[in-house]
């Protein structure tokens, strides 16, 4: 950015020395010339003040971009401080909804696959007995005392 406007305001001083030896011409096709050679540095000059704008565009669009990226991973990591990974039964492991302050939001199991890809979706209780994540499809069948695990289970280990 810095090269193109340097770039702009030397083509600027040419043109004006050109403007200024152009006075001292007597001959009208010499001055014609002169005045010639002033646009096509003010043209250059343009196209490279414009060039700049561009560049500074596209950086101010792409550091926009990145501080949404960052607002996602905050809120995602504010998320997922409200989730513990743990076993809920033979060895099945899903992410346990353990909120530090109270909340209204039911329990609930998050799928690991999917929580590994930063969402968070809700195992669901199928038959035959399994949970399914909506999400990637993964079902996980986590038994206890030869049954279906319940949620309420997570809770009191």
């Amino acid at each position: 950015m810095y090269a193109e406007i340097s770039a702009a305001i030397a083509s600027a001083k040419t043109a004006i020395d050109v403007v200024k030896a152009a006075h001292d011409l007597a001959n009208y096709n010499e001055i014609s010339a002169a005045v010639s050679e002033v646009y096509e540095k003010l043209i250059h000059a343009q196209g490279v003040i414009f060039a700049g704008y561009e560049k500074q565009l596209a950086l101010a669009e792409r550091v926009r971009e990145l501080e949404q990226e960052i607002v996602k991973f905050k809120d995602w990591d504010a998320q997922a401080k409200d989730y513990t990974l743990k076993d809920v039964g033979f060895g099945i492991f899903a992410y346990v909804y353990t909120p530090t302050v109270a909340s209204s939001k039911p329990r609930h199991w998050a799928c690991a696959k999917c929580f590994q890809q930063r969402k968070i979706s809700i195992l669901q209780r199928q038959y035959p007995p399994q949970y399914l994540c909506d999400t990637c499809g993964a079902k996980i069948d986590p038994r206890k005392n030869g049954q279906l695990a319940n949620i309420a289970d997570a809770y009191s280990t």
